[in-house]
């Protein structure tokens, strides 16, 4: 969605392409993605100052992950209105609508289209939305290829995982409490 909507620079025949044509795309697809990702996680996943975390604990528990976040980056402490502000100032619905606004200068973060909604950067923020886009035949293929993703970003599938590498030391090491 991100590179066939929001995005201008995105070339016209890219933004004309399907949810389906682009996840099967060898080079934009989502076997792809998950070979990347795995190489971000051999890259830099041992470090000690990398931190994951997901979109879906964000949204599940925005308190705990953003306190999270700030640890990464190294900030001790925090005061408690700063900090309500904050995680009140980045909810959905008000970045939705801060969108919606025009209240933001840079051109990254305006709706590039208003007549179509799925041209904003604050789409939906529905977790699994994707099922909406994608047939069921297109699903099982996203989760044939999602098994290839190492199972420490946290998504699973039914099947097995298979071998991506792992180590005996995890490769995610989290700052502050887990």
């Amino acid at each position: 969605m991100q590179l066939s909507r929001p995005s201008a620079d995105a070339p016209a025949e890219l933004k004309a392409l399907t949810a389906s044509v682009m996840l099967h795309d060898p080079l934009l697809g989502i076997r792809q993605i998950v070979q990347t990702m795995n190489d971000w996680l051999r890259e830099i996943g041992d470090r000690p100052n990398v931190t994951l975390i997901r979109y879906e604990d964000l949204k599940n528990a925005p308190d705990d992950y953003f306190r999270r976040a700030l640890a990464a980056i190294g900030e001790g402490e925090i005061s408690e209105t700063h900090f309500e502000e904050a995680v009140a100032f980045t909810q959905f619905g008000n970045m939705k609508k801060l969108e919606a606004a025009g209240a933001f200068d840079s051109k990254i973060l305006q709706t590039r289209d208003k007549q179509d909604p799925e041209s904003s950067n604050v789409r939906r923020g529905k977790i699994g939305g994707y099922t909406d886009y994608l047939s069921s035949e297109d699903q099982a293929y996203a989760a044939e290829a999602m098994r290839n993703l190492n199972p420490l970003f946290g998504y699973y599938s039914s099947a097995p995982q298979p071998d991506v590498g792992t180590t005996e030391q995890p490769l995610i090491h989290w700052k502050g409490s887990c």
